[in-house]
């Protein structure tokens, strides 16, 4: 099976706190995705989908919190699991807000990197796990539809073979014959091959021009 890489969004202004966290988790073996604001990381939970953001409270240009809240607004990250970052306490009023604005854990700076490892480990396992379902489950989809058209079209050929006219089936404007059945091959008087035009399966069609003709602008209608 393809190994499977979820994307995980890291978000903190702070270049040397970016580049901590990455090292951090590149054992995971994820798709890590760098955000220096909070406007950058709202643009790129627009373009892409996240296993989990890990979200520092305090932004250069907004706070985490307004970041989640916004997050929350939007049916593409409203269910996306988040991690909110802090290098100071909080008290107990900006605790209980990120908590009712869907941040599911705290993480506080400095990290203890088996504990930030474990955490996010726990999320990348549960995408990756949905999203093998989702694969499986369209995989199941396909050979059910193939399964359908095989049947439909057994179906429709025994239909046919046993109709009890003459029927050919022709592709293109040479009508190349694809298909007859037995009584087409009684009405020509011989035996046929598939895969050779009307014309040199039929000679005397030469003969009927205003034939040729009838079919051409059925083709073209």
């Amino acid at each position: 099976m393809e190994t499977l890489r979820t994307r995980v969004l890291l978000v903190d202004d702070e270049p040397a706190n970016l580049a901590t966290l990455e090292a951090v988790l590149e054992p995971l073996g994820q798709r890590l995705v760098r955000a220096a604001s909070g406007q950058e990381a709202l643009r790129r939970v627009l373009e892409e989908d996240f296993a989990v953001i890990l979200l520092d409270v305090r932004l250069g240009d907004m706070s985490g919190l307004e970041v989640l809240e916004f997050l929350r607004e939007r049916e593409r990250s409203r269910r996306t699991p988040v991690l909110l970052m802090t290098a100071a306490d909080l008290d107990a009023r900006q605790l209980l807000l990120g908590y009712a604005q869907g941040a599911v854990d705290y993480l506080t700076k400095p990290f203890i990197p088996e504990v930030l490892r474990a955490k996010v480990a726990i999320f990348v396992e549960l995408q990756t796990a949905r999203e093998q379902l989702r694969r499986q489950e369209e995989a199941e989809r396909a050979r059910a539809r193939e399964h359908w058209e095989v049947e439909q079209s057994q179906r429709l050929h025994s239909l046919l073979m046993q109709a009890p006219v003459a029927i050919s089936i022709t592709q293109g404007p040479d009508f190349v014959c694809e298909f007859f059945n037995p009584h087409f091959e009684r009405m020509a008087g011989r035996p046929l091959q598939r895969g050779q035009s009307l014309r040199a399966l039929l000679p005397e069609m030469a003969e009927q021009p205003h034939v040729q003709g009838l079919m051409r602008r059925v083709m073209e209608t």
